[in-house]
């Protein structure tokens, strides 16, 4: 299975969660390095 097929069946929603991630409402997720700042974008595809 290509990566394009990979992304077009699993949405980011399901693969964060699947690793304990949960973004907030701004689609940001927390520096794994830091307690308190928020520094990853998840960016959805379409």
């Amino acid at each position: 299975m290509e990566l394009s097929e990979i992304k077009q069946h699993l949405p980011i929603n399901t693969f964060l969660r699947h690793y304990h991630l949960q973004c907030d409402r701004n689609h940001q997720l927390k520096c794994p390095f830091h307690d308190n700042n928020v520094s990853f974008p998840v960016i959805r595809e379409g």
